[in-house]
């Protein structure tokens, strides 16, 4: 019997699948033992079920044993149990009418880590020796170390492809963003976006379509990971096909939401804030679709506001009504006022204290600020962020665009 064991530990080790591990351990140890019936039940580290095999018994005869042990509070340590009679514990009227009479129930566990339970059984009282009871829980020592280290190879084949994937989606984002500022002699803008370790969605982007008219864009896609860099590329995608069309931007963000409705799965939807900018006539026109509201710098005052207007996050309700959601707004400006546009990371930046740096820490710094060039401008705020922050690790996606206008 020894060298059976031997020979089966070996196969185990040498397993392709873990569910070869179950399927040997499982036939292997009826067969050494005799026993009658079986079964072999394995648990993830949440205490779900991941494989259930069971030999001449039913499912159902299976929650009958197990109803019996929790009724007589019969636990289920890292040791071997060993019942000689099942019948005769109390309320074991229903398991009576079952012809299986004495159960060994073997944890498999490694270095202290819980995997699932073997359980076999005979149709008579006393069935097992301690001689069987002592292989069979060697031989399951065994199985449980060669399934752990299944386990453990297959979580590092996911996380290096988790890191194949992430590299790719880091390089699909950075593709989308623009590779340089816009020119215009009109407009002094610079940007600053920063990526934490989990891929998210920020985006925005330039479109000129005349060197008197531009279009500037700025949103942020729900999620993170993959599905959040190509959420983003659909989202490049539905700009550049819609500015084209110079509609007016609520016009654009209802056909944007119509778009991404039928693209976009149920969970998914996108922040979007669209500035269409007339330099002749020194006009804004925009339109909010969920996103963080624009600062804006009247640089004669030196008041500073937040932009506010009606619009509802794009692919958040994906019907005609949508239209009753979104409003175009408009905002003249004069030579050296200053538009700020932000995604969500930037005010909802903590310290260690829990604080969030918020919309008025952000009014504070450009207020005092204004009067520089947009690329000092930038610099200031990306000086106060990090020194509020206290630490260069990101738990989420910064980017904004200061854009003075002339």
């Amino acid at each position: 019997e020894v060298m059976i064991f031997q020979r089966l530990s070996q196969s185990i080790q040498m397993g392709n699948k873990e569910e070869e591990v179950y399927q040997t351990l499982f036939e292997s140890s009826m067969d050494i033992v005799m026993a009658d019936a079986a079964w072999l039940e394995i648990m993830d580290e949440h205490g779900n079920y991941t494989a259930f095999l069971h030999k001449d018994i039913s499912e159902i005869d299976v929650f009958e044993i197990k109803k019996l042990l929790r009724k007589n509070k019969i636990r289920i340590d890292n040791e071997p149990l060993y019942i000689k009679d099942l019948r005769s514990y109390p309320e074991s009227e229903r398991v009576k009418k079952l012809e299986v009479q004495s159960m060994l129930m073997i944890p498999l566990s490694s270095h202290n880590y819980k995997m699932g339970n073997l359980v076999l059984l005979k149709n008579l009282v006393d069935g097992f020796d301690k001689e069987m009871v002592d292989i069979i829980f060697t031989f399951a020592t065994q199985a449980s170390i060669a399934l752990k280290n299944f386990r453990l190879i297959s979580e590092a084949v996911e996380n290096e492809r988790y890191k194949e994937e992430l590299a790719i989606a880091k390089k699909v984002q950075q593709s989308l963003l623009p590779h340089s500022s816009l020119v215009n002699v009109h407009l002094e803008i610079s940007s600053f976006s920063r990526s934490s370790d989990q891929i998210g969605g920020d985006y925005f982007d330039f479109y000129e379509q005349s060197k008197d008219k531009l279009t500037i864009v700025i949103g942020d896609v729900s999620g993170s990971g993959t599905s959040a860099a190509f959420n983003m590329a659909l989202l490049k995608g539905v700009f550049h096909g819609l500015v084209q069309l110079e509609t007016p931007s609520d016009k654009f963000m209802q056909l944007a939401n119509n778009a991404l409705s039928r693209c976009l799965e149920k969970t998914s939807f996108i922040t979007l804030a669209l500035f269409y900018i007339d330099v002749e006539n020194k006009q804004i026109n925009y339109a909010r679709a969920g996103h963080c509201p624009p600062l804006f710098i009247d640089s004669a005052t030196g008041t500073c506001e937040y932009l506010e207007s009606k619009g509802l996050g794009l692919a958040l309700l994906r019907n005609k009504d949508y239209s009753k959601h979104i409003q175009e707004a408009q905002i003249s400006y004069k030579n050296g006022d200053v538009l700020v546009i932000y995604t969500d990371g930037i005010i909802e930046a903590k310290n260690n204290s829990g604080e969030e740096y918020g919309q008025e820490k952000l009014k504070s710094v450009v207020s005092v600020n204004y009067h520089l060039t947009s690329k000092q401008i930038s610099e200031k705020l990306v000086e106060d962020l990090y020194a509020f922050t206290g630490q260069t690790d990101l738990n989420d996606d910064y980017t904004f665009l200061v854009i003075k206008l002339s």
